[in-house]
């Protein structure tokens, strides 16, 4: 039940964060649901694996809408965006942090960007494919978004 409670705090702060305002009705209130051993994922993810966001605009396919996937998947997805201007690959962290990166086509480079919402402001640098591989590995091993900061400064 605690994680209903957050969920459905996190909805009001996001609603109204947004100028929106948020009525709650019985379907949109979390409901905690027991796992039993038969409830096994086909694929196992971590409850703390982060959600992963790309697009290849050449072959018009990715997922713009974050989504939990395994590290496997994810970094085969990376390594099968083409080097593209503008094609880009995201992670959103279980704490809300967003690493991200877009192609460069000018400076053949990925560009890494962590965005800072409570400063407003972002960390960049200009990456490899071998560094964006290493980042989403590392982002699945448990490093956070000031972990990613502070070894790519």
């Amino acid at each position: 039940m605690k994680k209903s409670i957050l969920l459905y705090s996190s909805l009001i702060l996001l609603s109204t964060s947004c100028g929106e305002t948020y009525q709650p009705n019985a379907d949109s209130v979390p409901v905690a649901k027991e796992v039993t051993a038969n409830d096994q994922p086909s694929e196992p993810v971590a409850m703390s694996d982060p959600k992963v966001f790309y697009y290849d605009y050449v072959g018009q396919r990715g997922a713009e809408e974050a989504l939990v996937m395994s590290k496997e998947d994810a970094l085969t997805e990376m390594k099968n965006l083409p080097e593209e201007d503008g094609n880009f690959f995201g992670l959103e962290l279980s704490d809300g942090k967003i690493v991200q990166f877009m192609y460069d086509e000018k400076k053949a480079t990925w560009f890494l960007d962590i965005p800072n919402p409570v400063t407003q402001d972002s960390y960049n640098a200009d990456v490899t494919r071998d560094d964006v591989l290493k980042i989403i590995s590392d982002v699945y091993d448990g490093k956070n978004a000031d972990d990613v900061t502070a070894a790519y400064k």
